[in-house]
């Protein structure tokens, strides 16, 4: 479904959106993939800097599903944003104990550690979420990890 269509061209009118998508659908889509096994597949680029399932389509899907299995596990290929962006999303919506879910954000945090893009975005993620649930920060990555191996 294409979410978004340029009217007659109009940068001053912008984009119509697609008014049959809602919030509630993503969560749905959220929990529908939760827990969906990943299989090994070759790279596809999310396309998007903030994807939800309906953007993605099938191939890009069945890659996210391989991306995240592989994150998971503590291991990222390609530093794509916009998967990134989805599996924060899906931890964030997780009805896990938030000191679980910040656990795994900061093994995140760590997976994303040499991405320049990547690795400040989420620990700001993680920053936010633990002061957000009362969890203390401490154990947070400050920074790229190769800084202290360089001091």
């Amino acid at each position: 479904m294409e979410r978004f269509s340029w009217d007659s061209g109009s940068f001053v009118r912008g984009p119509q959106v697609d008014r049959t998508y809602f919030p509630a659908d993503f969560h749905e889509d959220i929990e529908a993939h939760r827990g969906e096994p990943g299989e090994e597949c070759q790279y596809v680029p999310s396309g998007y800097s903030r994807p939800d399932y309906s953007a993605l389509g099938p191939e890009r899907t069945r890659y996210y599903l391989w991306w995240r299995a592989r994150a998971d596990a503590g291991v990222i290929d390609f530093p794509d944003e916009g998967y990134a962006w989805l599996y924060c999303r899906e931890l964030l919506d997780s009805h896990e104990d938030p000191a679980v879910v910040l656990d795994r954000i900061v093994r995140f945090t760590v997976t994303c550690g040499m991405s320049l893009r990547l690795s400040p975005l989420v620990s700001s993620l993680a920053e936010d979420y633990a002061l957000a649930h009362g969890l203390p920060p401490d154990r947070i990555p400050r920074g790229p990890p190769f800084m202290a191996s360089e001091a």
